[in-house]
C-alpha cells in the first residue's frame, strides 16, 4: 500500500517506506524492535546483491569501468577518510579509529532509491550504467574499510602491511569463491535433466552459499556474490524460455519485497537508537547537529569526486586512449553527484557493533555511531530523493551517442530478427508437402520486419518456427555482444518476446 502510495505521489518508495518506519516506531504500544544485523547481512543482502549482478550488463559496465572503478573504491575510501577525520575532530572523545568506524559505515551508496527515481524521468544509459555498478561494488570496499576500522579500536593497534595483504584477500579471493561457485551452479544445470523449478531453486540458493563461502574464507561475500552473480548472469543463454521467464518474475518480486521490508526496518530501529541515547547521557539536539554535519560533509565530497572526475578524464583521454563521447561531462557529475543516498546496508553495518569491547568494557560512542547513521540514511533519503526528480527535469542533457535512439534501435533489431528467420528458411529448405507452410513463414516474418500483426502458423511448421526462434535468440546474444551501442533493456525486451513466443508454440 506505502508503495502504491509512493507510485501516486510519484516519490521514490524507499522514501515512503522509511518515513512509514518511523512513524510506526513511536507509535503506543509497539513493541521495541531489535533487530540482529545478520538478518541483513545473511539474508537480505546476498539475493539483493545476487538480482542487480545477474541482470546487469557486463558489456556497458566496461565501457564506464573507470568511473565505475573509482567511485566504488576510491571515493568510497575518501569519503571514509573524511568522514572519520571530521568526527575526530567535532565529537568529544572520538578516535580516529572510531572515526573510521563510522566513516566506512556511510561511505556507501544505496542504489534502489536512485533507480526507482530514475524509472520516473527519463535519463541517459550512461548514468544508470554508473550508479548500478558502482552500486554493487561499494557495499564490499565500505564493510571492507568498516571491518578494518572495528578491528583497529578492539585491538588498539592497526598494521598497514596487514591491512593491505587482507584487503587483496578480500578482493581477489571474494571473486574467486563467487566465480568458482556459479561455474558448479551452471555445470549442475547443464549435467542435470532439465526442470524449471529446480534451477531458479539454484539460482536463490547461489547468492547465500556464496556469501557464507566468502565469509568463511575471510574473503568478502559481498564480492563472492556480486562476481558469481556477473558469471551466472552471462550463461542464461543456457537456460530454456520457460526458466528465463518464470525466474524473472520470481526475483523481481523477490526484491521488491526484500528492499521493500529493508527500508522499512531503518525506520523501525529509530526507537532502539534514541532508547540508547537516554541510556548514555547524551543530549538528542547535540548528536543531530553533529550527524547533520557529517550529511552534508558526505554530499560535499561526493559532489567534490563527481566533478574533479571531469577533469581527471579529460587530461587521461589521450593516455588511455578514451573517446571523446566517454568523457564526464557537467550533467553527468551532478546526477551521479547528487544520487548518493545511503541504504540499509549501512544501518547493518552500525548495528553490527557490539556492546562491549574484548576486554568486556563498553564499546566506545556506540550510541553516536548509530544515531549519525541513522541521521545520514535519512537526510539523503530526503534532500537528494525527494529532490532528484526535479532536479532531473531541470538538467538538460546533451545528445549521447552510448546507444541508438529507440526508434533506429528497433528498426535494427526487427530487421535483424527477420532476417535471421528468412536465411533459416533458405538453408534448410522443407519438403514439398509443407511448401505452404513454409510459405506463411516467409509471409510471417516479412510482416514482423513491417511492424503487422502477426497471425497463427499451422502446427505442421512449429518444429520450423522454434528452430528460427532459437537462431533469432543468438542473433539477439551476438548483438548484446558485438554492438555496444544498443542499449541492453532494448535487447532483452525482443528476448523476452522470443521466450514468450516459444512458450506459445509448444502450448499450441
Amino acid at each position: 500500500m506505502l508503495t502504491l502510495l509512493a507510485n501516486k505521489l510519484r516519490i521514490a518508495y524507499p522514501v515512503l517506506l522509511v518515513l512509514a518506519g518511523l512513524f510506526l516506531s513511536f507509535i503506543s504500544g509497539m513493541p521495541d524492535l531489535n533487530m540482529d544485523p545478520a538478518l541483513i547481512f545473511y539474508i537480505f543482502l546476498p539475493p539483493l546483491l545476487f538480482q542487480s549482478s545477474y541482470a546487469i550488463s557486463l558489456k556497458e559496465m566496461w565501457q564506464w569501468k573507470r568511473v565505475i572503478l573509482s567511485f566504488a573504491f576510491l571515493v568510497v575510501l575518501l569519503t571514509a577518510a573524511g568522514v572519520g577525520l571530521i568526527a575526530y575532530w567535532i565529537i568529544p572523545g572520538m578516535t580516529l579509529a572510531l572515526g573510521m568506524v563510522l566513516g566506512g559505515i556511510v561511505s556507501s551508496t544505496d542504489a534502489v532509491s536512485a533507480t526507482t527515481i530514475m524509472q520516473q524521468v527519463k535519463v541517459p544509459s550512461r548514468i544508470a550504467t554508473i550508479l548500478e555498478g558502482e552500486s554493487l561494488l561499494n557495499d564490499a570496499s565500505s564493510l571492507i574499510v568498516f571491518s578494518f576500522a572495528l578491528m583497529a579500536v578492539q585491538t588498539g593497534h592497526f598494521e598497514i602491511h596487514q591491512a593491505l595483504l587482507s584487503f587483496c584477500w578480500m578482493v581477489v579471493g571474494g571473486a574467486i569463491i563467487g566465480v568458482a561457485i556459479g561455474v558448479g551452479f551452471v555445470y549442475l544445470h547443464k549435467v542435470l535433466p532439465a526442470d524449471t523449478n529446480v534451477t531458479i531453486v539454484f539460482t536463490l540458493i547461489a547468492p547465500f552459499l556464496m556469501y557464507i563461502a566468502g565469509e568463511s574464507a575471510s574473503a568478502s561475500g559481498v564480492l563472492s556474490v556480486v562476481f558469481g552473480g556477473f558469471y551466472m548472469g552471462q550463461h542464461t543463454r543456457d537456460l530454456d524460455s520457460k526458466t528465463r521467464l518464470l525466474g524473472s518474475s520470481v526475483w523481481s518480486n523477490t526484491a521488491f519485497v526484500l528492499n521493500g521490508f529493508a527500508f522499512l526496518l531503518i525506520g523501525l530501529n529509530l526507537r532502539e537508537i534514541v532508547n540508547a541515547f537516554e541510556s548514555d547521557g547524551i543530549g538528542i539536539a547535540r548528536a543531530t547537529s553533529y550527524a547533520l554535519f557529517i550529511s552534508l560533509i558526505i554530499m560535499a565530497l561526493r559532489m567534490l569526486n563527481a566533478y574533479l572526475a571531469i577533469p581527471i578524464s579529460k587530461l587521461r583521454r589521450k593516455e588511455l586512449g578514451i573517446n571523446q563521447e566517454m568523457i564526464i561531462d557537467s550533467p553527468t557529475s551532478l546526477i551521479v553527484g547528487w544520487c548518493g543516498m545511503r541504504g540499509v546496508v549501512s544501518l547493518a553495518a552500525a548495528l553490527s557493533i557490539p556492546f562491549t569491547l574484548p576486554g568486556g568494557e563498553a564499546f566506545p560512542h556506540r550510541s553516536i555511531i548509530l544515531y549519525c547513521t541513522f541521521i545520514v540514511i535519512l537526510t539523503t533519503l530526503l534532500l537528494q530523493g525527494l529532490s532528484l526528480p526535479l532536479l532531473l527535469k531541470w538538467v538538460h542533457f546533451p545528445v549521447y551517442h552510448d546507444n541508438l535512439d529507440d526508434d533506429e534501435a528497433n528498426l535494427v533489431i526487427r530487421k535483424g530478427l527477420a532476417e535471421c528467420g528468412l536465411q533459416y528458411l533458405q538453408e534448410h529448405p522443407s519438403d514439398t508437402e509443407n511448401d505452404v507452410v513454409m510459405r506463411n513463414v516467409v509471409n510471417h516474418w516479412q510482416a514482423l520486419a513491417e511492424a503487422r500483426v502477426k497471425e497463427s502458423l499451422f502446427k505442421s511448421a512449429a518444429h520450423t518456427y522454434r528452430q528460427i526462434l532459437e537462431a533469432q535468440r543468438n542473433y539477439l546474444f551476438k548483438l548484446n555482444r558485438e554492438c555496444p551501442d544498443i542499449d541492453k533493456e532494448l535487447i532483452r525486451h525482443y528476448l523476452r518476446r522470443i521466450d514468450l513466443e516459444d512458450e506459445r508454440m509448444k502450448n499450441d
